[in-house]
């Protein structure tokens, strides 16, 4: 906005008010629009495991601590929260009025987020709704049973209370924020590693400024990864030993394919502007941001670990925006005539794949959200019908695609993987017993 000649300091001062507010109103308008969407028709679900809606919701030990050695997995504040939710009402619509009040207390965090980034309010808003519709983000908030939805939250939450320690100093702020990360990290296990990397930046750039007693905080999140690190050993790794993580690993090019394709901002600007940054960080730290130099490089490490497994989801790299975008803002969110080829070409590519497949995959994901579940649902009454019908031959059920881990006789723990559990106990609420059909795959077991 420019202030031309005669015009009055007030008639500028209403002016921009009214840009900004309209502005605001239109985020709003859109966040409380998705919000409502996500409350819509509750009592049909989401596209959401079977699972957590018959035995979760009905007080059952699907979930007894989160922790599972055959898979690999530690995650003990997996769901927690509808399991407090349902103690309290018997009804799922107010676990989906949780993830829609959720949805928007996030939104709120990530504009502080991202404001406090780059002055560009314009810039800010695109940047929100552009996050919201893409599928790590729909594919988190459009079903109970993730883990991203929570980790991304929490993230926001810590990075804000972590800010506001910074500048104030204030012991609230800092118990905020540890808790937070603390949270975070028990909902999914890679985001130990993110908190450990930005605690070890933080406090190689504030070596020399900072005295040891300023820097309590940095050390706390340090012990916090360390102790998960402990944790995971003793209730995940000693219980079996070297285990897959996830269902099924693929090749490093595939996955390095599907992720830039589908979140493009994280591959072509996050990881690059990492490496930029971890060399200012390590060959001039004083040059480093205190900020977000390391919630770059916790991001970085956030998105390599799962290149690392081998294991790809469209929903797998939501926290990493929380990483990211903030500091992404703040070194590209300039005019892009300041940038030099090679920034130029990252942003062209990364926009380009934004508008030609990412975006539209989210949509589509959104728009498509509200079938599965029920969908689902009524396979399961089929398959049940049929089995029943079919009494007294042992029929073979074919899940193509997904390879069984054979770790016991009983079903109940040979197919202990997502998709094989999944339908063992789908049926089973059914009346159908485990033992009564054998689940198949043409791939062979993994042992």
């Amino acid at each position: 906005m420019i202030l031309r000649a005669g015009t009055s300091l007030s008639a500028f001062a209403r002016a921009g008010f009214s840009s900004l507010s309209r502005r605001h109103a239109a985020i709003a308008l859109f966040v409380l629009t998705y919000a409502a969407f996500l409350m819509w028709n509750p009592n049909h679900g989401f596209r959401d495991y079977e699972i957590l809606r018959e035995v979760v919701f009905a007080s059952e030990d699907f979930f007894p601590n989160g922790v599972f050695p055959s898979m690999g997995r530690f995650y003990p504040m997996f769901v927690r929260e509808f399991a407090l939710i349902w103690s309290v009402y018997q009804n799922i619509v107010w676990s989906y009025l949780f993830v829609s009040l959720q949805c928007v207390l996030f939104a709120w965090l990530m504009w502080h987020l991202l404001s406090e980034a780059t002055s560009r309010r314009g810039l800010v808003a695109a940047t929100l709704c552009g996050l919201f519709l893409l599928p790590a983000f729909t594919n988190s908030w459009g079903a109970l049973a993730t883990c991203e939805r929570s980790v991304a939250f929490y993230l926001a939450c810590f990075f804000l209370a972590y800010r506001a320690y910074n500048e104030r100093r204030h012991a609230l702020f800092a118990i905020a924020a540890l808790l937070a990360a603390n949270a975070a990290i028990y909902y999914k296990e890679p985001v130990f590693l993110s908190i450990v990397v930005f605690a070890i930046a933080r406090l190689w750039i504030a070596r020399a400024e900072i005295s040891l007693r300023k820097r309590w905080l940095d050390f706390a999140l340090l012990a916090s990864g360390v102790v998960f690190v402990g944790m995971y050993v003793i209730f995940a790794y000693l219980p079996r030993g070297p285990h897959v993580y996830g269902e099924q690993t693929s090749s490093l090019l595939k996955n390095i394919a599907n992720f830039a394709l589908n979140d493009p901002v994280a591959t072509f600007l996050a990881l690059p502007l990492a490496m930029l940054r971890l060399r200012v960080m390590l060959l001039r730290p004083r040059q480093a941001h205190p900020l977000y130099d390391p919630m770059l490089l916790a991001g970085a490490a956030y998105a390599l670990a799962f290149l690392a497994l081998g294991i790809y989801a469209p929903n797998y790299w939501l926290p990493v925006y929380v990483f990211t975008l903030p500091p992404i803002l703040f070194y590209l969110g300039a005019r892009t005539k300041k940038h030099s080829l090679f920034w130029k070409t990252a942003i062209a590519s990364a926009v380009v794949l934004l508008v030609a497949n990412a975006i539209p995959l989210g949509v589509h994901i959104l728009s498509t959200m509200k079938y599965p579940g029920p969908n689902s649902i009524l396979a399961f009454d089929a398959l049940a019908q049929d089995l029943r019908i079919g009494a007294g031959a042992r029929p073979a059920i074919f899940l193509d695609g997904v390879a069984p881990e054979l770790t016991a006789h009983d079903i109940t723990q040979t197919y202990d993987r997502d998709a094989y559990f999944n339908v063992a106990q789908a049926l089973k609420r059914r009346g159908i017993a485990p033992q009564s059909f054998d689940l198949k795959s043409e791939l062979p077991p993994k042992k």
